[in-house]
């Protein structure tokens, strides 16, 4: 269960929902994604009110080579220009590099970290959120994206990308990464050839699952 500490912390926004400033989290699974659901599908309408976000997750590696730095930096500058909000574990490496190109375009980029600190995220993120959770932090970065792209990685994004496809998510892979065997009502996995198509294509495949019947509920209603 959600806690409130004061009345001034029952305060409600425009939406008549809790003001997040004031939201305290209990460190667990339900607060963490609770807390996700609430704060990113409000969508930041404040100033954005007329465009559709749609969450994509980036995932990769922790380190990243010369060969994908820039299809990274490409990649999260793409999804800033379409207004998506960009979600990623927020350290180094690929992720990195994505952060850097969301923020330098002036994007929204999330980074849900591993450890309890703000500080481990990298410089360019635009919102830090500790869990205190270690790798088990990856399902939050599935959870809260309607679609993702995988840039290069290893064992870990190979993970991260399997859940997503069992949660019926689209993976657009980067790089060698290969999903061969699916279960109907997986996800699609999918190879792009660069950073456009695999933007274009992430942004096709949130439409699609942020208006498939399954998903029309109140995603506040945890």
């Amino acid at each position: 269960m959600h806690k409130w500490n004061s009345h001034s912390e029952r305060i409600k926004n425009s939406s008549g929902l809790p003001n997040p400033h004031h939201y305290k989290l209990h460190s667990n699974f339900i607060g963490i994604v609770g807390c996700l659901k609430y704060h990113f599908h409000l969508n930041f309408n404040i100033g954005l009110k007329l465009r559709k976000m749609y969450n994509i997750g980036v995932i990769g590696g922790s380190t990243a080579d010369d060969s994908y730095r820039p299809i990274a930096y490409e990649v999260g500058k793409l999804l800033a220009k379409k207004k998506a909000t960009v979600f990623c574990g927020g350290l180094g490496g690929v992720m990195e590099w994505v952060s850097r190109g969301v923020s330098e375009n002036n994007g929204i980029v999330v980074g849900i970290l591993p450890g309890y600190l703000t500080s481990e995220g990298n410089q360019f993120l635009s919102i830090r959120m500790p869990t205190g959770i270690g790798y088990m932090r990856n399902f939050l970065i599935v959870r809260a994206s309607e679609a993702l792209i995988a840039i290069d990685g290893s064992s870990g994004t190979l993970s991260e990308a399997s859940f997503a496809i069992t949660e019926g998510k689209t993976v657009v892979s980067i790089g060698e990464m290969e999903i061969d065997h699916r279960k109907p009502g997986d996800g699609i996995f999918v190879h792009a050839s660069d950073p456009m198509e695999a933007v274009d294509l992430a942004i096709h495949e949130a439409e699609k699952y942020r208006s498939s019947p399954k998903n029309q509920k109140d995603l506040t209603g945890y």
